[in-house]
């Protein structure tokens, strides 16, 4: 690993906290953990060639097939490795690169107004990542984990 590339994985297993949910040993999560980080939905971001719509049980994470509304909006959180050439990110491909994702999750604010905050993950809030450390935990992910 290049030097930003470590530089990376300690903000990943540190300051930023990504371990706190990429927690396994293939960088998604321990078994039955969903969490909810209010991002959009298919139909939201006019992804029409899926056909979802707002009544789709997808658009209501795990909740939608358990019908507990203590599992709406979470999701399962996916493995790390190999991201760098994917398409889209998130159950409803609102961010189209790693560096959104990592921006996204910096920011720490939920862009789905139909997911209530007391759905939302205590684990997403600002991360406070300067434009340095969005950098190297963005060529993390790209090509560290690559």
């Amino acid at each position: 690993m290049t030097e930003q590339q470590k530089r990376g994985a300690l903000l990943f297993f540190g300051k930023a906290g990504c371990v706190g949910c990429h927690n396994s040993p293939s960088l998604n999560t321990l078994p039955h953990q969903f969490f909810a980080l209010g991002v959009k939905n298919l139909y939201q971001n006019g992804h029409e060639v899926f056909r979802t719509g707002p009544n789709d049980k997808r658009n209501f994470g795990r909740g939608g097939f358990t019908g507990r509304a203590e599992d709406l909006h979470k999701y399962k959180v996916p493995q790390l490795y190999n991201l760098k050439n994917v398409d889209f990110y998130f159950h409803g491909a609102s961010k189209k690169s790693l560096r959104e994702v990592v921006e996204y999750f910096n920011a720490g604010i939920p862009e789905n107004p139909l997911v209530p905050a007391s759905q939302i993950s205590n684990l997403f809030k600002p991360l406070n990542l300067s434009k340095e450390e969005v950098d190297d935990l963005t060529e993390f992910l790209e090509n560290g984990l690559f």
